[in-house]
């Protein structure tokens, strides 16, 4: 484990009241292992967001690449022609 770092932090009263409440109610040891969490959370978020961006940058290159794409009333037409009974 990473040496540990004290910081000091500002919270609105409403967010410190949860942190004491979910130390007081056990499931946390003490309110760093709740932030400690919330941290991990927040880094998983952004690790998923960075992926999706990068998932839809290459779909977006791909589309590019396929070359010129059809107005909507043609390919309507079209799906309606070979599907229609």
């Amino acid at each position: 484990m990473a040496k540990a770092q004290t910081i000091t932090i500002s919270l609105p009263s409403a967010m410190a009241t949860l942190l004491h409440q979910q130390v007081a109610a056990g499931k946390y040891a003490s309110i760093s292992e709740v932030v400690g969490e919330a941290v991990r959370d927040w880094l998983h978020q952004q690790s998923v967001k960075q992926r999706d961006r990068q998932t839809l940058r290459s779909l977006l290159q791909e589309a590019i690449d396929s070359g010129p794409g059809e107005d909507a009333e043609t390919v309507f037409a079209r799906l309606s022609a070979r599907y229609s009974t």
